[in-house]
């Protein structure tokens, strides 16, 4: 069950990027507000993401995911009836905020309620498999929706599926209740979530402005020094959203820091193959979807027939650091496309070989992360682990589209032929479409975008080997808690209790 809240939560926001041309159409959308439309939900999201983890250990994961999936249904039903622009930016903010709620508390289930090693590794092996992959099924979904019915559908589709999760979670899914007196860390969530909330802005604003800009360089300045503010206050506090104990544990930190690594260099895998597949190659949107369906098994067996039966046997750094470097490697392959490559030949073997080590570095890192935290702190282990995704891939969408900016804009800027106003757009940095050209230059700009992809794949790949050499680094080959037990819980206070 919590399985299919991630998933729906996926479908929707993939699902929407398909729709984005008929939802200009019908509100007549301008660009600035289709911006918003996405900002804003991604602001909602990595703002609110510590607060759904500290709410999830003190009022309950299962009552916070049931909070969750009925205020997410609400928004989505709201945007899907919005009769204007803003009122749909509205509604993708609080979806947002709601996926906040629903994203720490899914993980938090996952974590406390499978503590058997082989479960566990079962349990985990599904939930990457669907973080990794679920997107793929949001472009089938989405076309569909958009070509049998409206793109409104989009949004409408995900009222049945909340009622259904609200059902099975109410009846199947089992949580323990919590006995702690914590109070809300308050002073901690606006340090932490001001932090993130500066660095996800910032790394947006890399794209129009630049990594130079005055208001870039102090947004992320701004947002590290929060974190840190935030790190030192979680040290101090007895209210803290993750205690001292499990921000002690090396093997712990150094999977944060490799999951930060490894979304921010997988980033560019899905819209490279994407846009390659459907804008280079002439694929139809379901042709798209099912050229890409290998690489979502290849995570499956990677990460549930692979990592999941193998971690209760083998340390977890011997699959992660194997898995990053099979990622990295199919990264590479990928930097071999042309206009013209065959898909069998180089798309097929490097998005298998990129997704198989992906499921199978992932599942682990889940694990790791939230591994020796008790039941009672468990909410707060999996919104730092979100925290760390989020950080990554913010990251990763600032590098991936200043990269592939400057690749596209030096290659146009230097092709012979080009118009004037052309080649001065193409120096400023932006990205010309081959409608936008004469068509004898059709040719040097789909070249020119594809070399400018494969250049955010080289980037892709060396940031990925970078997670592996931090695997190798800070991870120890063996940990001093087993996957599946839980650490040093805090005292239970009973309330009526001196203590």
């Amino acid at each position: 069950m919590v399985a299919l809240v991630q998933l729906f939560v996926l479908l929707d926001a993939t699902s929407l990027h398909m729709a984005v041309p008929s939802v200009m159409a019908a509100l007549h959308l301008p660009a600035d507000s289709l911006n918003l439309l996405f900002t804003g939900y991604d602001l909602a999201f990595a703002g609110l993401l510590l607060l759904g983890g500290h709410l999830a250990d003190l009022v309950g994961r299962k009552r916070l995911l049931l909070i969750g999936l009925a205020g997410y249904a609400a928004a989505a039903a709201f945007g899907g009836l919005a009769p204007t622009a803003g009122a749909l930016v509205c509604a993708r903010v609080l979806q947002g905020a709601f996926a906040a709620l629903l994203s720490p508390a899914v993980l938090a289930l996952v974590a406390a309620n499978f503590p058997d090693p082989k479960a566990r590794g079962r349990a985990f092996g599904v939930y990457a498999t669907i973080v990794a992959g679920g997107s793929t099924m949001g472009l089938f979904t989405g076309r569909w929706l958009i070509d049998t019915l409206d793109w409104r559908w989009c949004l409408f589709a995900d009222v049945p599926l909340a009622l259904i999760a609200v059902i099975g979670a109410a009846t199947l899914v089992h949580d323990r209740p919590l006995r702690t007196r914590r109070r809300l860390d308050a002073p901690g969530l606006l340090l932490g979530s001001g932090g993130l909330l500066c660095l996800v802005y910032g790394f947006q604003q890399t794209g129009p402005r630049g990594w130079t800009d005055l208001l870039v360089l102090a947004l992320l300045a701004v947002g590290a020094v929060l974190l840190l503010a935030f790190f030192l206050w979680q040290s101090r506090t007895p209210d803290a959203l993750l205690p001292p104990y499990a921000n002690q544990d090396p093997g712990r930190l150094g999977s944060f820091l490799t999951l930060f690594l490894t979304g921010a260099g997988t980033l560019a895998l899905f819209p490279t193959l994407m846009t390659y597949l459907e804008n280079v190659r002439g694929y139809s949107p379901i042709a798209t979807t099912t050229a890409l369906l290998p690489m979502v098994a290849a995570i499956l067996i990677g990460a549930t027939q692979v990592s999941a039966r193998l971690l209760h046997r083998v340390p977890a750094r011997n699959l992660i650091a194997p898995g990053l470097l099979l990622t990295a490697c199919g990264l590479l392959l990928l930097t071999r496309l042309e206009p013209d490559s065959d898909y069998t030949a180089v798309v097929l073997p490097g998005m298998v070989l990129a997704g198989f080590g992906l499921g199978m570095a992932l599942m682990p890192l889940y694990s790791l992360a939230t591994a020796g935290i008790a039941a009672q702190d468990s909410g707060g282990g999996a919104a730092v682990t979100g925290t760390t995704d989020e950080a990554g891939a913010a990251l990763g969408t600032a590098v991936f589209s200043s990269v592939l900016t400057a690749g596209i804009a030096a290659r146009m800027a230097a092709a012979p032929g080009l118009p004037p106003s052309l080649a001065a757009a193409a120096r400023s940095g932006h990205v010309i479409s081959p409608q936008a050209a004469p068509p004898q230059l059709a040719e040097t700009i789909t070249t020119a975008t594809v070399a400018g992809y494969t250049d955010a794949l080289w980037w892709s790949a060396g940031l990925t080997l970078l997670a592996a050499l931090a695997t190798t680094l800070l991870i120890r080959p063996t940990t001093s808690t087993p996957p599946g037990l839980p650490g040093p819980p805090l005292p239970l206070h009973d309330p009526g209790s001196a203590h």
